[in-house]
């Protein structure tokens, strides 16, 4: 093999590995700040949506009133009519008492939790959730509040960043390739003129 295809390939290669590893970790530096960005947005939501609730329902313990399912869910679905959304309520048995998604409780992220929050990243079919879990108690009465937040959205941005950044590395690739197979015959011919001489 001629030197100067050498330095061609060898060049051609080291650049489509510097723009595979670089491309791969930009991206995914800013799926990392966007995934963490949603996970703090959707922690906060559920302090707030548990700071809403022991307000609530502090109000009818204060009253002289017991803390029942009705009790609960009155203070719950003043929350849904406020703005928040896919809000679930359990019991300390980990019984649905609310649920305004239409799912029940994730009992396994429940029983996770403990006097902080739980969070859980998944997925059904396309689209991807970040469900959030605390557990509150007011009055004698323990509940836990599960939340959730669509992130979908960063997940098909990452899909795209990647997409397009492999057809930019593709063409930037074989530009790359033409100037370097330019360059290296230029480098090499006088090479290639003394080793003819010599012979």
């Amino acid at each position: 093999m001629r030197f100067a295809w050498k330095v061609f390939l060898s060049t051609v290669i080291v650049i489509a590995v510097v723009f595979a590893i670089g491309g791969f970790i930009l991206i995914t530096s800013f799926f990392d700040s966007a995934l963490s960005r949603e996970t703090d947005r959707a922690l906060e939501e559920n302090q707030l949506t548990k700071l809403a609730y022991e307000s609530a329902a502090t109000t009818y313990v204060n009253q002289g009133e017991k803390l029942t399912d009705e009790a609960v869910i009155n203070s719950v679905s003043s929350l849904e009519s406020s703005g928040r959304r896919g809000i679930v309520v359990a019991d300390e048995n980990y019984e649905t008492v609310f649920t305004s998604t239409g799912e029940a409780a994730d009992m396994q992220l429940m029983a996770e939790t403990e006097a902080d929050r739980t969070y859980r990243i998944g997925r059904t079919g396309e689209r991807y959730e970040i469900t959030v879990c605390c557990r509150t108690t007011v009055g004698e009465r323990t509940v836990y509040l599960e939340t959730s937040r669509d992130i979908t959205s960063i997940f098909q941005e990452r899909e795209m960043q990647f997409d397009t950044y492999t057809e930019w590395s593709i063409v930037l690739l074989l530009l790359s390739a033409i100037v370097m197979l330019a360059v290296s015959m230029f480098l090499t011919r006088p090479l290639a003129r003394l080793s003819a001489t010599t012979r």
